[in-house]
Protein backbone atom coordinates (compact mmCIF):
# COMPACT_ATOMS: atom_id res chain seq x y z
CA UNK A 1 0.00 0.00 0.00
CA UNK A 2 2.50 2.43 0.61
CA UNK A 3 3.99 1.60 -3.15
CA UNK A 4 0.94 2.42 -4.28
CA UNK A 5 0.56 5.98 -3.04
CA UNK A 6 3.71 6.80 -3.66
CA UNK A 7 3.15 5.85 -7.26
CA UNK A 8 -0.02 7.75 -7.04
CA UNK A 9 0.88 10.71 -5.29
CA UNK A 10 4.42 11.43 -6.84
CA UNK A 11 4.96 9.32 -10.18
CA UNK A 12 1.49 9.92 -11.46
CA UNK A 13 1.31 13.55 -11.98
CA UNK A 14 4.89 13.39 -12.71
CA UNK A 15 4.45 11.15 -15.77
CA UNK A 16 1.25 13.52 -16.96
CA UNK A 17 3.96 16.09 -16.81
CA UNK A 18 6.58 14.51 -18.28
CA UNK A 19 4.89 13.16 -21.40
CA UNK A 20 3.91 16.01 -23.61
CA UNK A 21 3.25 16.34 -27.35
CA UNK A 22 4.75 19.31 -29.40
CA UNK A 23 1.77 21.09 -28.85
CA UNK A 24 1.88 20.91 -25.29
CA UNK A 25 -1.22 18.99 -24.53
CA UNK A 26 -0.57 15.17 -22.93
CA UNK A 27 0.81 12.21 -24.60
CA UNK A 28 -1.75 9.88 -23.45
CA UNK A 29 -0.43 6.66 -25.57
CA UNK A 30 2.83 7.05 -23.96
CA UNK A 31 0.87 7.64 -19.85
CA UNK A 32 -0.80 4.65 -21.29
CA UNK A 33 2.36 2.68 -21.67
CA UNK A 34 3.74 3.91 -18.61
CA UNK A 35 0.80 3.01 -16.67
CA UNK A 36 1.66 -0.72 -17.81
CA UNK A 37 -2.00 -1.54 -17.96
CA UNK A 38 -3.33 -4.92 -19.33
CA UNK A 39 -7.05 -5.79 -19.89
CA UNK A 40 -9.56 -8.78 -18.29
CA UNK A 41 -13.10 -9.39 -19.64
CA UNK A 42 -15.37 -10.62 -17.68
CA UNK A 43 -18.30 -12.32 -19.08
CA UNK A 44 -21.39 -13.10 -16.82
CA UNK A 45 -24.37 -15.04 -18.46
CA UNK A 46 -27.73 -15.78 -17.72
CA UNK A 47 -27.30 -18.07 -14.83
CA UNK A 48 -28.38 -17.22 -11.09
CA UNK A 49 -25.95 -19.05 -9.72
CA UNK A 50 -22.99 -17.51 -11.77
CA UNK A 51 -22.01 -20.91 -13.38
CA UNK A 52 -21.55 -19.92 -16.71
CA UNK A 53 -19.12 -16.52 -15.80
CA UNK A 54 -16.52 -16.32 -17.81
CA UNK A 55 -12.51 -14.34 -17.17
CA UNK A 56 -10.62 -13.44 -19.91
CA UNK A 57 -7.31 -12.17 -19.38
CA UNK A 58 -6.74 -10.40 -23.07
CA UNK A 59 -2.78 -10.67 -24.23
CA UNK A 60 -1.13 -7.70 -25.36
CA UNK A 61 -1.35 -8.29 -28.76
CA UNK A 62 -5.39 -7.93 -28.43
CA UNK A 63 -5.00 -4.28 -27.20
CA UNK A 64 -4.44 -1.62 -29.82
CA UNK A 65 -3.61 1.74 -28.26
CA UNK A 66 -3.91 4.78 -30.49
CA UNK A 67 -3.25 8.43 -29.29
CA UNK A 68 -7.06 9.01 -28.21
CA UNK A 69 -8.39 5.62 -26.99
CA UNK A 70 -7.43 1.87 -26.88
CA UNK A 71 -9.49 -1.03 -28.89
CA UNK A 72 -9.51 -4.61 -27.49
CA UNK A 73 -10.77 -7.38 -29.74
CA UNK A 74 -11.84 -10.86 -28.55
CA UNK A 75 -12.92 -13.92 -30.48
CA UNK A 76 -14.53 -17.06 -28.94
CA UNK A 77 -13.66 -19.58 -31.16
CA UNK A 78 -13.21 -22.13 -28.22
CA UNK A 79 -16.06 -20.73 -26.40
CA UNK A 80 -19.93 -20.72 -25.98
CA UNK A 81 -20.92 -17.23 -25.28
CA UNK A 82 -24.40 -17.06 -25.40
CA UNK A 83 -27.52 -14.24 -24.81
CA UNK A 84 -27.89 -12.35 -22.23
CA UNK A 85 -24.48 -11.34 -20.98
CA UNK A 86 -23.11 -8.42 -19.12
CA UNK A 87 -19.73 -7.60 -19.57
CA UNK A 88 -17.76 -6.09 -17.60
CA UNK A 89 -13.88 -4.44 -18.64
CA UNK A 90 -11.16 -4.60 -16.02
CA UNK A 91 -8.05 -2.55 -16.29
CA UNK A 92 -4.73 -3.37 -14.26
CA UNK A 93 -2.27 -1.18 -13.72
CA UNK A 94 0.77 -3.24 -12.87
CA UNK A 95 3.00 0.25 -12.12
CA UNK A 96 0.33 1.49 -9.58
CA UNK A 97 -0.85 -2.17 -8.15
CA UNK A 98 -4.59 -1.31 -8.63
CA UNK A 99 -7.31 -2.48 -10.76
CA UNK A 100 -11.09 -1.19 -11.92
CA UNK A 101 -13.75 -1.80 -13.70
CA UNK A 102 -13.94 0.75 -16.65
CA UNK A 103 -16.99 -0.08 -18.75
CA UNK A 104 -20.20 -2.26 -18.22
CA UNK A 105 -22.45 -3.20 -20.86
CA UNK A 106 -25.54 -5.58 -20.78
CA UNK A 107 -27.07 -7.52 -23.29
CA UNK A 108 -30.46 -9.91 -23.13
CA UNK A 109 -30.95 -11.00 -26.74
CA UNK A 110 -29.18 -9.95 -30.05
CA UNK A 111 -31.95 -7.27 -30.52
CA UNK A 112 -31.51 -5.33 -27.20
CA UNK A 113 -29.23 -2.66 -28.77
CA UNK A 114 -31.58 -1.96 -31.96
CA UNK A 115 -30.79 -2.69 -35.78
CA UNK A 116 -27.44 -4.39 -36.65
CA UNK A 117 -24.39 -1.70 -37.18
CA UNK A 118 -23.82 -4.30 -40.53
CA UNK A 119 -23.89 -8.00 -41.38
CA UNK A 120 -21.90 -10.63 -43.39
CA UNK A 121 -23.30 -14.02 -45.03
CA UNK A 122 -22.26 -15.48 -40.92
CA UNK A 123 -22.63 -12.53 -38.93
CA UNK A 124 -24.60 -9.23 -37.23
CA UNK A 125 -22.37 -6.72 -36.00
CA UNK A 126 -24.06 -5.26 -32.93
CA UNK A 127 -23.43 -1.98 -31.20
CA UNK A 128 -23.95 -1.13 -27.68
CA UNK A 129 -26.10 2.24 -27.28
CA UNK A 130 -22.83 3.81 -25.22
CA UNK A 131 -20.84 3.26 -28.47
CA UNK A 132 -17.79 1.61 -26.27
CA UNK A 133 -18.49 -2.42 -27.52
CA UNK A 134 -19.75 -4.10 -30.62
CA UNK A 135 -20.83 -7.30 -30.72
CA UNK A 136 -20.53 -10.05 -33.75
CA UNK A 137 -23.51 -12.71 -33.19
CA UNK A 138 -23.11 -15.52 -35.52
CA UNK A 139 -26.76 -15.62 -37.99
CA UNK A 140 -27.17 -19.30 -37.07
CA UNK A 141 -27.58 -19.61 -32.88
CA UNK A 142 -27.18 -16.05 -32.23
CA UNK A 143 -24.19 -16.65 -30.25
CA UNK A 144 -21.58 -14.31 -29.71
CA UNK A 145 -18.57 -15.12 -31.75
CA UNK A 146 -16.43 -12.04 -30.94
CA UNK A 147 -16.44 -8.32 -29.68
CA UNK A 148 -14.79 -5.24 -29.85
CA UNK A 149 -14.12 -2.67 -26.77
CA UNK A 150 -13.48 1.13 -27.53
CA UNK A 151 -12.36 2.52 -24.11
CA UNK A 152 -11.19 6.26 -24.58
CA UNK A 153 -7.77 7.20 -22.71
CA UNK A 154 -9.80 8.98 -20.01
CA UNK A 155 -12.03 6.37 -19.05
CA UNK A 156 -9.40 3.95 -19.03
CA UNK A 157 -7.01 6.82 -16.83
CA UNK A 158 -10.17 7.69 -14.21
CA UNK A 159 -10.23 5.75 -11.83
CA UNK A 160 -6.47 6.53 -11.37
CA UNK A 161 -6.39 9.90 -11.50
CA UNK A 162 -9.27 9.67 -8.76
CA UNK A 163 -7.06 8.28 -6.32
CA UNK A 164 -4.47 10.88 -6.93
CA UNK A 165 -3.92 13.90 -5.81
CA UNK A 166 -5.71 17.11 -8.12
CA UNK A 167 -2.36 17.79 -9.93
CA UNK A 168 -2.71 14.37 -11.89
CA UNK A 169 -6.08 15.42 -13.13
CA UNK A 170 -5.51 19.08 -13.22
CA UNK A 171 -2.03 18.64 -15.21
CA UNK A 172 -4.17 16.05 -17.65
CA UNK A 173 -7.35 17.67 -18.39
CA UNK A 174 -6.09 21.43 -17.43
CA UNK A 175 -6.48 24.59 -19.46
CA UNK A 176 -4.14 24.60 -22.69
CA UNK A 177 -1.26 27.19 -22.41
CA UNK A 178 -2.19 30.61 -23.91
CA UNK A 179 -2.52 30.84 -27.53
CA UNK A 180 -2.91 33.81 -30.00
CA UNK A 181 -6.85 33.26 -29.62
CA UNK A 182 -7.30 36.53 -26.93
CA UNK A 183 -10.11 38.57 -27.26
CA UNK A 184 -7.40 41.71 -26.27
CA UNK A 185 -4.21 40.81 -26.93
CA UNK A 186 -4.01 38.08 -30.06
CA UNK A 187 -6.20 37.48 -32.91
CA UNK A 188 -9.79 37.53 -33.00
CA UNK A 189 -13.33 37.13 -34.27
CA UNK A 190 -11.97 33.34 -35.95
CA UNK A 191 -14.93 31.18 -37.93
CA UNK A 192 -15.25 28.09 -36.77
CA UNK A 193 -16.36 25.49 -39.38
CA UNK A 194 -17.82 22.17 -37.31
CA UNK A 195 -18.57 18.98 -38.74
CA UNK A 196 -19.63 15.23 -36.76
CA UNK A 197 -19.64 12.49 -39.12
CA UNK A 198 -19.24 8.80 -39.04
CA UNK A 199 -17.74 6.92 -41.81
CA UNK A 200 -21.50 6.78 -43.78
CA UNK A 201 -23.08 9.28 -41.82
CA UNK A 202 -22.80 13.19 -41.21
CA UNK A 203 -25.00 14.08 -37.83
CA UNK A 204 -23.94 17.47 -37.62
CA UNK A 205 -22.89 20.75 -39.20
CA UNK A 206 -22.78 24.61 -38.59
CA UNK A 207 -20.30 27.24 -38.63
CA UNK A 208 -19.72 29.49 -35.97
CA UNK A 209 -18.66 33.04 -36.38
CA UNK A 210 -16.78 35.54 -34.37
CA UNK A 211 -15.09 33.53 -31.98
CA UNK A 212 -12.98 34.75 -29.17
Amino acid sequence: KRAQAHFLNKSLPSLVQKYRRKDGLPDLQKVHTALRLSYTLKLVGGRSDGSDTKVLHLRSDSASVFPGSTLLRCSFSTLSVGLPLRLEVVVRSRAAGCEDVVATVCARSGDDWGLCAASDDNFRFVRSPCGKVLLAVWKTDGKVAGLFVSLHHVDVFRPLLAKAPPSALAALMGRPPPDDIDSQLGLHDYTVLLTLHSAKLEVFNNCFYKVA
